[in-house]
């Protein structure tokens, strides 16, 4: 099920393709500590992870949480991140679900945990946690016919938990200031004609130095992310509006609609056309 869900790459940041109704725990223990070659990558679901062993520095965009053992962080859908371990061993459980996959009423307060996304449970509250995430384990593990109902119900009942708790936290400025300000530059130009060359102009600092740096701390080079964000607001644009294909790809920054439906089906394994349709 893992391989179906959600398939490493550990050379470009990808989004997975997966059905829209989805759930999935999965629990993994590795060696490893720091990890510099798995990159920022973002999907169509949103993630609880949590650390049952080790610590990890997270960074959710322009900001870094330290994890230690039992802390749990939110990542919305369609957001940057990625994960350093430092400490070996480490072990941590990961919950996937997609927004279809509950109901809406709940979605609209999903907002909170996006802006405190690090939880610490207090000493009493680990015992409950752990029995609820056990019964997802072993549901998910030995499914029958009924297992469905208690997959989201359980998961309802973990979520609903979370929202009833103050103690959400926020994170920490952690990307070199340089490279946060070409992030922010890209995300809110993204439809005007960037270079290589503009971008390291506008932050004062050399071509070599700019691609070279931004490589280092996002996992990917500039025109590949100036790429994935244009990609992720015509994905929205899609979903959330009429507007043809031309006129996306234009407001994207896509200045030839062939490309764009070109590049789109490269990442997304379909058309424009027949991604808005599997929305509709």
């Amino acid at each position: 099920m893992r391989n179906e869900v959600f398939k490493e790459n550990r050379n470009v940041a990808n989004k997975q393709r997966v059905e829209n109704n989805i759930f999935m725990i999965d629990n993994d223990r590795a060696d490893y500590t720091y990890d510099d070659s798995f990159p920022f990558h973002y999907h169509d679901w949103y993630e609880l992870y949590t650390l049952k062993e080790g610590t990890c520095i997270y960074r959710i965009e322009k900001k870094e949480y330290v994890l230690k053992k039992g802390d749990w962080i939110f990542v919305p859908a369609g957001i940057f991140h990625k994960v350093f371990y430092t400490e070996s061993p480490h072990e941590r459980t990961l919950i996937y679900f997609s927004k279809e996959y509950i109901t809406p009423s709940l979605i609209k307060h999903l907002s909170k945990f996006s802006v405190n996304p690090v939880y610490t449970p207090e000493k009493n509250d680990d015992a409950y946690i752990h029995d609820v995430i056990e019964k997802l384990f072993n549901e998910y593990s030995t499914p029958d016919e009924f297992s469905e109902i208690l997959y989201r119900n359980l998961l309802y009942e973990l979520l609903v938990f979370f929202l009833r708790k103050p103690s959400f936290k926020n994170g920490e400025a952690g990307i070199d200031l340089i490279i946060a300000h070409v992030v922010e530059y890209i995300e809110h130009n993204y439809t005007q004609n960037l270079t290589l060359e503009k971008l390291a102009d506008i932050s004062n600092v050399s071509v070599s130095y700019l691609s070279r740096k931004f490589k280092q701390i996002m996992g990917v080079g500039v025109s590949e992310y100036i790429q994935l964000v244009r990609l992720n607001n015509a994905k929205n644009l899609l979903i959330q509006t009429n507007e043809s294909i031309l006129r996306i790809s234009n407001k994207c920054g896509f200045n030839d609609s062939n490309y764009f439906s070109y590049i789109f089906k490269k990442k997304e394994g379909v058309s424009p056309l027949k991604y808005r349709k599997k929305y509709l």
